[in-house]
């Protein structure tokens, strides 16, 4: 269910809660065009089995081709990527997914200050 609040679009989504868009309204997407989305998402979703699971099911809703996240807050260790990559595989086909990390500081518990991923469907 979706609303308006000013000139931001409210996205609610069981899961999720409440996302707010701001710019153009998304609409139905064209066959033919390329959608890129792009979100500063704060700490990406992290489970025992799986990373991202989140955060994939909104670039699936949105019919996103290319999604860009930074600030994952998370150390990409092998475990990790691996955790990622089966979640995209139980949502996606054939997709190539890229992460990176700050390789300096503390990054126990899974934790680790900025990085990036990269998700071409």
């Amino acid at each position: 269910m979706n609303r308006e609040n000013g000139n931001e679009e409210i996205i609610e989504n069981e899961n999720l809660g409440e996302l707010p868009a701001y710019g153009d309204k998304i609409g139905p997407k064209i066959d033919g065009l390329v959608r890129i989305g792009f979100q500063n998402v704060n700490g990406i979703t992290k489970s025992n089995e799986l990373v991202g699971m989140e955060e994939l099911e909104t670039i699936q809703e949105m019919h996103f081709d290319l999604t860009g996240m930074v600030e994952t807050n998370i150390n990409w260790t092998h475990d990790a990527r691996n955790r990622f990559h089966s979640a995209a595989g139980l949502r996606f086909n054939n997709t190539a997914r890229c992460v990176m990390a700050n390789t300096k500081g503390n990054g126990e518990e899974g934790y680790l200050p900025g990085g990036t991923a990269i998700f071409p469907i």
